[in-house]
């Protein structure tokens, strides 16, 4: 049972880490920044996501793009 445990998580990280490298190419979108897998950037708002609106504005620019996920 142990053995089976250790290989469906080191399969899910295995799968996890290809995602994160091979997902962040660079494609002909808008900058901004990158999320978490499935939930995207919604653990990053905070309680006033106006104000993190504004503070990404300054860091990408007045057009950018975020991942909303639910």
């Amino acid at each position: 049972m142990e053995i089976i445990t250790a290989v469906l998580i080191g399969s899910l990280l295995a799968v996890v880490l290809l995602w994160l490298l091979l997902g962040r190419e660079k494609r002909n979108t808008l900058p901004g920044p990158y999320g978490v897998p499935i939930l995207g950037y919604i653990p990053f708002m905070g309680s006033k996501p106006y104000v993190t609106f504004q503070e990404l504005a300054k860091r990408y620019g007045p057009v950018y793009t975020v991942q909303m996920q639910k």
